[in-house]
């Protein structure tokens, strides 16, 4: 595969081996796309936030685990994408082919359990601030962090990629001023690269006001309470693998994974879906103990939807679009282990300590970094000379360590530069004498 192409996994046509994954939402610089186009990637208020997903006094400490985790899990998946045998912005001469298979699974449920943890957050936001409240809060949270990420963040990737390729600038500032010119990525630019998901959460959020609205009411509590009453009782948790499934069917082969927000339907409807679960799953603990109850068997779902992708996979006719059949099975995978990890979750990892206090405000600040950090150190690494799997290694640990350097140093400190990431203010707790608070008793 050249540089820059994106492996067609279902959703396009696709060679043996390749078919596990649909097609995989890497910026390719073959593509000539309307609007930003970007790589695969994440972030949001309610899956990103310093508040969390859960404002109350029974907080979820198992889904901020798991949002953290995902995270940690991207700078593992695109470290990856330096090395496999996709395209992306920087490449290794030689590839780990290995890593294709377990990325492809990776995936299939990383990006619509994201969205689906963000769904949770936003019905518990919405809780403690009213619409009003609400719309304010994702401009503040999604649509500043976005501007500046496009604007300081995201142009050092292209950069990098430009300079790879082998076009040159007089300096980085010569590049810089391009970036302004508003040409669209790939043929300029101007993009919002792995922030698409922040891009995505805040039209999500936007879309689904009348919808929150609707909940609030009498008839809509009612309504809601019905459906989740049906959703909580027996194997009906499974039934929702059939609306994505028509999704991949009737969307994908027209509308590949794009990110680019106007021409990108099925990723759009696939992803909203997740968004929309999450937000009918939040108050409901009955389906919450349901998904916990069911985690094994979602267990078996999901490994049995996996072998039978691996066998079609390595059977698989050359070229053509997958079948719905094949769509289905994507479908069933995803879902199903969405519901394995958060069943699993629900039963091991809610509890807090000090690690997931820290990564709860750093995480959505690592997720606007990390992929700058990644292809700005794997710009020079892919160049030494070592074999590909000491790279892979040191390029993982490097930029993880960097990534974490600045937001400790250059972000968490600084309340001037917070807003820029998502990040309220720091609050100087201020400490009364204890004589005062005797004088005063």
């Amino acid at each position: 595969m050249a540089s820059g192409e994106t492996p067609a996994l279902l959703g396009t046509p696709a060679p043996p081996g390749r078919r596990l994954c649909p097609d995989l939402d890497v910026a390719s610089p073959s593509r000539s796309l309307p609007g930003p186009v970007h790589d695969i990637s994440i972030a949001d208020t309610a899956a990103f936030s310093d508040d969390g997903p859960m404002e109350t006094t029974n907080r979820r400490h198992d889904l901020d685990w798991l949002r953290v985790l995902a995270i940690l899990l991207l700078q593992v998946f695109h470290t990856g994408m330096a090395f496999n045998s996709w395209g992306w912005h920087i490449k290794n001469p030689e590839r780990l082919t290995w890593l294709d298979m377990p990325m492809s699974f990776m995936h299939q449920w990383r990006m619509p359990l994201l969205f689906f943890i963000s769904g949770v957050g936003t019905t518990f936001a919405l809780r403690s601030r009213g619409l009003a409240g609400f719309v304010k809060e994702r401009h503040r949270r999604l649509l500043w962090p976005l501007v500046f990420g496009m604007a300081v963040v995201i142009p050092p990737q292209v950069y990098c990629e430009r300079l790879f390729s082998g076009v040159s600038y007089s300096s980085y500032w010569d590049f810089y001023r391009t970036v302004f010119y508003g040409v669209s990525y790939p043929q300029g630019n101007t993009s919002w690269h792995h922030l698409w998901f922040v891009v995505y959460l805040f039209v999500f959020s936007l879309l689904s006001v009348p919808l929150l609205a609707g909940m609030r009411r009498p008839d809509g509590k009612v309504m809601l309470e019905r459906l989740q009453n049906w959703i909580g009782r027996g194997y009906n948790l499974y039934f929702l693998i059939l609306p994505l499934a028509v999704v991949q069917v009737s969307l994908r082969p027209y509308w590949p994974t794009q990110h680019n927000l106007v021409a990108d339907w099925a990723n759009f409807s696939f992803q909203l879906f997740h968004f929309w679960c999450g937000l009918l799953v939040a108050s409901s603990p009955g389906i919450w103990d349901r998904i916990e109850s069911l985690r094994r068997l979602s267990l078996v779902v999901g490994l049995t939807s996996l072998g039978v992708l691996l066998i079609d996979d390595f059977l698989g006719v050359k070229g053509g679009y997958p079948s719905p059949i094949e769509y289905t099975l994507v479908s069933a995978l995803t879902w199903s282990w969405i519901l394995t990890v958060l069943g699993y979750g629900k039963h091991y990892l809610n509890f807090r300590n000090r690690f997931i206090e820290y990564a709860n405000e750093g995480i959505y600040p690592f997720y606007i970094l990390h992929q700058t950090v990644i292809i700005v150190i794997g710009y020079y690494v892919v160049s030494w000379s070592l074999g590909p799997s000491a790279k892979f290694l040191a390029l993982l640990v490097a930029s993880f360590a960097v990534s974490v350097l600045i937001y400790e140093v250059l972000i968490r400190r600084w309340n001037w530069i917070r807003p820029c990431f998502g990040l309220k203010p720091r609050v100087k707790l201020q400490v009364v004498p204890v004589a005062a608070q005797a004088s005063e008793a």
